[in-house]
């Protein structure tokens, strides 16, 4: 994880992490497959890596899943439950709240 430097208007800096986006779902179909595979310890590669356009660094457990707006809450609750038995320590984030 690299560490990047923003700067206030008035110049003082402030640390932001990058963060890497491993693996991108675009299907609860897809998420509900994928994700307990990804979250588990240690982390398994899903079927078909090579269509995926995430960094595809399978080596560590993701430590965070963020789903964007095209997702609703049901189909977020859907792919979090999919998770259940690997979903310790996950941060969720859902941006369509």
């Amino acid at each position: 994880m690299a560490i990047y430097t923003l700067c206030h208007a008035d110049n003082t800096e402030v640390d932001v992490p990058h963060l890497a986006v491993t693996h991108i779902i675009l299907s609860v179909e897809q998420g509900v497959t994928d994700l307990p595979l990804l979250l588990s310890s240690p982390p398994k590669i899903p079927s078909n890596p090579a269509d995926n356009l995430g960094s595809q660094n399978y080596g560590e457990r993701p430590r965070a899943v963020a789903v964007g707006g095209g997702f609703n809450d049901g189909m977020f609750q859907e792919m979090k439950d999919a998770c259940k038995d690997v979903n310790k320590g996950i941060v969720w984030v859902n941006t369509n709240l």
